[in-house]
């Protein structure tokens, strides 16, 4: 198999800067091609746009004939809409996830993340409906103020489940499409679940980053997929740890064009977004946070201090895709102050750590897709991190190597906390040394380089494993 030396752009280019083209064709659809049940090839199921941008890089290096793209009924409108708009720009075969099921399909291989969504039957019937009732009443009245409460939260740490029955998300919010809200709430239709196996004969968990915990794969994944995915020797360990099913290391697919990208990618986001040639660029990827009291703290909590900056650097903030969906202001807090914001949920982000310079993160992926592109970075922390930590050791670790700082809102330390950032950033002799520091670590977690670039290994593993 060949390999591009160069990486590719065209995802950005179909999606023309985030505009919805019109749609138009079936594309490539995988029912017009086989009416066997049996069909050997690899179904890659997509969850959501982002999820894109992990496997584009493998698909590149197999036969298109022997993948399909399985797209989640479950995702939003607005989300199917994109995916749907990749594959048939793309002229890749495709199918909507519940035809696979409907037309009892079975795959050689399906290819997932742990956001792989529950199939649901639904059943309908007089039987059921008592059943069904309850569960209703139960999640707006008792499960709603569990949620509101944030005791949902607390049942959850020391339960693992909420018991709040969907909360403020009722069963009404998951009725099939086809149904209108009156209909399903006269129907108060239940369900069951259809076993993923049902279609596929190997599920295979694709790794969507190493901020992963101690206890690594859950009970539940382990008993789902049959086969792990790992970028590095840590997961690797961890997985090999908790379950006695076979693993891979696979490295980072979506980096393999890093060093290209640090050489011309600079380039494309200075045109994107008008940015200032004089200027130095830091890229801010905060996490999804769990920690703190608001989902944006680890914001909002920071634009104060990283205004500081702004004069002599620009700054390029990536908020977790899933916090934008639901916090509109966010994008207005953050522009108003002087920063540029990035909102395209299927950007390739090999894109924006090649042309940083310099990358903020706090905690999660952005810290080991960092560490893994070889990049400069500072590690933003505040008072919620602990528990975080505690059952993330493995960033816990890197931590005592990469510089930190930390917030506390209680105190007025805006600009000291921001002169003190840019002085470590104006230490050039401080980050020829950590060069090193970084090359170092990344051997700790991720192990020696491959020999191989990631997406060709992980082809060439998808290729053994389908004709087997």
């Amino acid at each position: 198999m060949g390999f591009s030396s160069s990486y590719s752009f065209s995802f950005f280019h179909a999606f023309s800067n985030g505009r919805i083209q019109n749609l138009q064709g079936d594309g490539r659809s995988e029912m017009s091609e086989h009416n066997d049940r049996f069909i050997n090839k690899i179904g890659i199921v997509l969850c959501s746009p982002r999820e894109i941008d992990y496997y584009q890089n493998v698909i590149v290096q197999l036969d298109k004939n022997k993948y399909v793209f399985i797209i989640s009924d479950e995702a939003k409108d607005s989300d199917i809409q994109l995916m749907l708009e990749y594959t048939r720009n793309n002229n890749h075969n495709y199918l909507m996830l519940n035809t696979v099921f409907k037309n009892k399909k079975k795959y050689k291989i399906i290819l997932a993340t742990r956001d792989i969504p529950p199939v649901r039957s639904w059943k309908y019937g007089w039987p059921n409906i008592l059943q069904s009732l309850i569960l209703y009443v139960y999640s707006k009245t008792i499960g709603t103020v569990l949620v509101k409460s944030g005791l949902s939260n607390i049942l959850h740490k020391y339960f693992g489940r909420p018991f709040a029955g969907g909360g403020d998300k009722t069963i009404l919010q998951i009725a099939p499409k086809s149904y209108s809200r009156w209909q399903y709430v006269l129907q108060l239709a239940p369900y069951t679940f259809v076993p993923w196996h049902s279609a596929a004969e190997t599920l295979v968990l694709f790794p969507r980053g190493m901020d992963i915990g101690n206890s690594y794969p859950s009970k539940k994944d382990s008993k789902l997929f049959d086969y792990f995915f790992c970028h590095g020797e840590k997961d690797f360990l961890i997985v090999r740890r908790n379950t006695s099913k076979p693993a891979y290391i696979i490295g980072y697919p979506r980096y393999d064009n890093i060093e290209y990208a640090k050489s011309t990618a600079y380039q494309e986001l200075l045109k994107e977004f008008n940015l200032n040639p004089k200027k130095e660029l830091i890229l801010w990827v905060p996490s999804l946070t769990s920690f703190t009291k608001n989902k944006d703290d680890n914001i909002k909590d920071w634009i104060s201090p990283l205004k500081q900056l702004l004069c002599s650097y620009d700054i390029i903030c990536r908020p977790h895709p899933s916090l934008i969906k639901f916090n509109k202001d966010l994008i207005s807090a953050l522009s108003n102050n002087g920063f540029f914001v990035d909102n395209i949920i299927h950007r390739s982000l090999v894109q924006l750590y090649g042309a940083a310079s310099f990358v903020f993160a706090d905690t999660g992926g952005p810290v080991f897709s960092a560490l893994y592109c070889n990049c400069k970075i500072i590690l933003l922390t505040s008072e919620g991190h602990k528990e975080y930590f505690r059952r993330n050791k493995i960033e816990k670790y890197i931590r005592n190597y990469i510089p930190c700082f930390f917030r506390d809102v209680n105190q007025n330390d805006e600009c000291r906390l921001g002169e003190d950032i840019r002085k470590r950033l104006e230490d050039h002799v401080f980050w020829k040394k950590n060069s090193e520091t970084i090359n170092w670590i990344r051997g700790q977690v991720y192990g020696p380089p491959l020999e191989d670039p990631s997406s060709i290994r992980t082809a060439e593993k998808l290729s053994e494993m389908l004709n087997k």
